[in-house]
């Protein structure tokens, strides 16, 4: 399958940095603003969710794929870091 290009924001790499500091436990996100941010990483599937149980709703992790994201910037020209494209080859 041929690479996907998606431009990750300033926001979007910190959001994903954060996840990925959060280990397995991942991160509860409120409702609101703050969760419609989520949503494009969710369809990248760089972010997934799980229902926690508990009335707070759902936390929020990295992925695989979100990891090799955030890598990519991490090691790329400063001009991707400012929401240049990243292109992942998904499998």
């Amino acid at each position: 399958m041929a690479p996907v290009t998606v431009a990750l924001s300033d926001r979007e790499i910190r959001l994903l940095t954060a996840l990925q500091s959060a280990g397995a436990r991942g991160l509860t996100i409120s409702a609101g603003r703050k969760r419609a941010g989520i949503a494009r990483l969710i369809q990248a599937k760089y972010v997934a969710r799980r229902a926690t149980g508990e009335r707070s709703g759902s936390s929020y992790f990295i992925t695989d794929l979100g990891r090799q994201a955030l890598a990519s910037t991490s090691s790329a020209a400063q001009s991707f870091v400012s929401g240049g494209a990243l292109f992942i080859k998904r499998k």
